[in-house]
């Protein structure tokens, strides 16, 4: 037999209230719910035995060069990740692989964002594609050295948040 570690919730007239931790579960006007969330109760949780600390959550790393990149790309191009773009394991990959093999292998990584520049423009096509991504998709002279400088500020940035 499993133990039923939810809260166990009371309506209160705007939605419902956990009566042994007091959370509010309060539903969103433009998506009425006639139950509540089922959520794990913090006051059903089994005390730490006596001299026994409870665990130290570990301290997160810093982000890398390819979560920076992500964030520069989706700040200044307005494009995110989206399902069956490989742009989750290119992150992953640059942030484990480090700073200094994303400085050695930059053209590589010039040429996944220009791949995926063009696989966008490509699925949008007969859709509206952002102006940004338009742009980024013209194959101007300089738009290898402009991608270049972007991959080069998301490592300094990584190389500056981990102190390094």
């Amino acid at each position: 037999m499993i133990a039923d570690d939810h809260c166990e919730f009371e309506p209160d007239g705007i939605g419902w209230t956990c009566r042994l931790c007091g959370w509010q579960d309060r539903p969103h006007p433009k998506h009425p719910r006639t139950t509540p969330t089922i959520k794990n109760c913090p006051a059903k949780r089994a005390p730490s035995p006596p001299g026994e600390k409870p665990p130290i959550p570990p301290i997160p790393s810093p982000p890398g060069a390819g979560t920076h990149l992500h964030r520069l790309v989706r700040a200044i191009i307005g494009e995110d990740i989206e399902p069956g773009c490989p742009c989750r394991s290119r992150i992953a990959e640059m942030n484990a692989r480090g700073t200094g093999w994303c400085r050695d292998n930059l053209d590589k990584i010039v040429d996944w964002l220009i791949e995926e520049i063009d696989r966008r423009l490509k699925q949008a096509k007969g859709k509206s594609a952002g102006w940004r991504l338009r742009l980024g998709g013209i194959d101007l002279p300089g738009r290898r050295l402009v991608l270049r400088r972007l991959v080069l500020v998301a490592v300094w940035r990584a190389e500056r948040s981990s102190g390094g």
